[in-house]
């Protein structure tokens, strides 16, 4: 992330101060995509038993994240507005149908996230979704014109690197499960003998 993050210098234009603003924009999503990867294991190691896969842990955890944003985020606005640190005004039509459309997009990246989560594992659909980064690069090459520096092919072949490994060792894990289960479930099985 680090690598498609950062850029290579050479725009001459950009001023220190906006190069400043830069690196901080870098330096708050890098602590922010630390902050989701232990927050990953934490919810693998504590919140799921081991080898449960269900839709419950999965919607009660993402309830809890609900309800964080909900007290921390949303509460405060009024209060904010009522003594006048932070003043509110209500969108624009444009901008709420931005808002809305902003919304329905979140809704569908959250129940295909959860899902993701139910059926795989938290560290897999976290780096599944790290995938946008360098789709996102694509993308923005493609419709806007922007020239990729080669920080972002390192970057992107970094993540589709750590993915393919991630995705080898998950089903190197699942093959061994089920050999195990296998020989288990044949060790329950009483001996016939022949008569």
């Amino acid at each position: 992330m680090a690598l498609v993050g950062s850029g290579s210098g050479a725009d001459a234009a950009v001023t220190p101060a906006a190069r400043n603003v830069e690196l901080m924009g870098d330096a708050l999503a890098l602590t922010c995509a630390c902050g989701i990867g232990l927050y990953q294991v934490l919810y693998k190691k504590y919140a799921v038993p081991r080898d449960f896969h269900s839709l419950f842990a999965v919607n009660f955890m993402t309830s809890m994240l609900g309800l964080c944003t909900l007290m921390l985020f949303w509460i405060p606005v009024p209060i904010f507005h009522i003594t006048g640190i932070e003043r509110f005004h209500w969108p624009t039509r444009a901008q709420m149908l931005l808002i809305l459309a902003n919304a329905l997009a979140g809704v569908a990246y959250n129940g295909c996230f959860m899902i993701a989560l139910a059926l795989t594992s938290p560290l897999f659909a976290a780096v599944g979704v790290m995938l946008t980064i360098p789709a996102m690069a694509v993308v923005d090459m493609a419709m806007q014109g922007h020239v990729l520096d080669w920080n972002v092919f390192a970057g992107g072949a970094a993540i589709l690197t750590g993915f393919c490994i991630l995705t080898l060792a998950e089903y190197r894990d699942t093959v061994h499960k089920a050999e195990r289960a296998d020989s288990a479930s044949e060790a329950d099985i009483p001996a016939i003998d022949a008569a």
